[in-house]
């Protein structure tokens, strides 16, 4: 037995082994952040949808890529979890998982996934609906995929999906939520339901994440150590993939914060050296990274004033930035300049 799983989830692993088949679709809660915010955002109540290919093996999709998992690291981090069996006829369901099989290792797809919850968030309904087929094929997120390869499987699925798609989530984001199987299932569509067991109540929710960084203030570091301090330290950690995971997650919320604390010229910047590091094809010398920066926003300027030309404001701000690139190793020179340009140019009232 495995040390990190508890006997109560080996016993809900034997009662899960006691009730499913291979080819049946596990439709999940799960018991994370991450999972609970995509919950909040598309207003779905289940967030994960897997498949069982072989005894003890699901296919997950999920981040970074698509891989076999045990159903125990689904289930011990599950609040709930569904059971649904499709009405495979002759020789589908082993061309179904043999689909599912060439999906193995590629990666997840978690733009589409990023895309989705914009558009739930932002209310943007598509004037005209998306054909599915040829969006799915590119699509690696988890009810997509599984979508796609059972149409591509079962003729039935094919010719049933079209007639209730108004009822799913599809036509709203361009993408399938895991909900939607259960809503087909419950419309007695296709699937059935074979078990469903709720597991405990989720306690790590979007809802809880204000409360957490409060609690867990004081374990934001001050300074951030050094990777060689990090390393050591590893060597010493029992599961060093959780430490790490806490880790980034620490991380996330300590820049997340200090983010926010900045003022909007810092977060401006911030975004530029980002934007040139991710995407400049050289190593690039602080200075040359800031100078970068100052030719970026001097274009942003420009391109304020044209979108609002009667701003005084954007000028000002298109003068200052024109002055910090051109005295930029001069600090005297440019306040000389500003000062020059104000007193000749911005007369008193009085």
């Amino acid at each position: 037995m495995d040390k990190k799983y508890t006997i109560e989830q080996y016993q809900l692993n034997e009662e899960f082994k006691q009730k499913v088949q291979v080819g049946d679709f596990i439709l999940t809660q799960t018991d994370s952040f991450v999972y609970s915010l995509s919950r909040s955002i598309l207003k779905i109540e289940y967030d994960h949808l897997l498949v069982l290919i072989r005894e003890d093996q699901l296919l997950h999709i999920g981040w970074p890529k698509i891989r076999i998992i045990n159903p125990l690291q689904i289930l011990s981090q599950s609040s709930k979890y569904i059971i649904f069996r499709p009405p495979y006829q002759e020789g589908e369901l082993q061309k179904f998982l043999m689909y599912l099989q060439t999906s193995l290792q590629a990666d997840y797809d978690y733009q589409k996934l990023v895309q989705g919850m914009i558009k739930k968030l932002v209310n943007k309904v598509p004037t005209d609906p998306i054909p599915y087929s040829p969006n799915l094929k590119s699509s690696r997120v988890c009810t997509d995929l599984i979508f796609y390869w059972l149409e591509a499987s079962s003729p039935k699925f094919r010719e049933l999906l079209p007639d209730y798609l108004g009822y799913l989530d599809y036509p709203l984001i361009g993408s399938f939520t895991p909900d939607d199987i259960n809503t087909l299932a419950k419309m007695n569509v296709f699937f059935q339901i074979i078990h469903e067991k709720e597991i405990q109540k989720p306690e790590n929710t979007f809802k809880s994440i204000g409360k957490n960084i409060q609690s867990q203030g004081k374990l934001y570091l001050p300074e951030i150590p050094s990777i060689k301090q990090l390393k050591k330290l590893i060597k010493y950690i029992p599961y060093p993939e959780k430490f790490i995971g806490l880790l980034q997650q620490q991380f996330f919320w300590y820049y997340l914060i200090k983010l926010f604390t900045m003022s909007k010229k810092q977060k401006t910047e911030k975004l530029l050296k980002f934007l040139i590091k991710r995407y400049s094809s050289e190593k690039l010398t602080k200075k040359k990274l800031n100078k970068l920066v100052k030719r970026l926003r001097i274009l942003i300027d420009i391109i304020s004033i044209i979108n609002s030309p009667f701003s005084r404001k954007t000028y000002l701000k298109l003068i200052n930035n024109m002055i910090e690139l051109a005295f930029e190793n001069s600090q005297s020179a440019k306040e000389q300049v500003l000062k020059m340009i104000f007193t000749q140019f911005i007369k008193p009232k009085l």
